[in-house]
């Protein structure tokens, strides 16, 4: 379980990476990039999301030991799923998740199909990974509605199955 001393030290060496040389490469883990957002709710634009970033929805007292402190994957994998609180942890993870893989590969090749280089246009690029991810997730909707009841359900069945809070993203949908 990461402390808030540990955490306070993490905070240290970002802070030292982001103000040293653009050739300075610290390595963050995706424990570490996870803790960052899981206390702002945000990352920064250069942080990368890696596999094993995982976000935390909710409260796991049985995965702590402290309020404050953030829960560590291997502890929330043991934690079973409640359906009296909705809590839940989105797992990034291709080398344990088959349709994430599968996504990235969709990805990459709607990229390359339009030659998605630095030097092209990022809206272009931009409109392609959406394009994937959107049809990943049921594609355009017609009108504004709640999207977000089905995709609980849909959670909640997948942690009812796995007996664990963790969902990797590729099962979302």
């Amino acid at each position: 379980m990461a402390s808030m001393a540990s955490m306070e030290g993490l905070c240290s060496r970002m802070a030292s990476a982001k103000l040293g040389s653009a050739s300075s490469s610290l390595y963050i883990s995706p424990e570490d990039v996870s803790y960052q957002y899981w206390s702002s709710c945000c990352l920064n634009y250069d942080d990368q999301v890696s596999d094993g970033f995982y976000e935390v929805f909710g409260e796991f007292p049985e995965a702590v030991t402290s309020k404050d402190d953030f829960p560590i994957l291997a502890a929330l994998h043991r934690v079973l799923p409640k359906t009296e609180a909705r809590r839940e942890v989105i797992l990034f993870d291709s080398h344990s998740d088959p349709i994430l893989r599968s996504v990235v590969k969709e990805a990459r090749a709607a990229l390359e199909s339009i030659s998605c280089t630095p030097d092209a246009q990022p809206i272009a690029c931009h409109r392609q990974l959406s394009l994937v991810v959107a049809g990943r997730l049921g594609g355009p909707q017609p009108k504004v509605r709640d999207l977000s009841a089905p995709s609980l359900k849909h959670i909640e069945q997948l942690q009812t199955n796995s007996r664990s809070v963790v969902v990797p993203i590729g099962q979302v949908s």
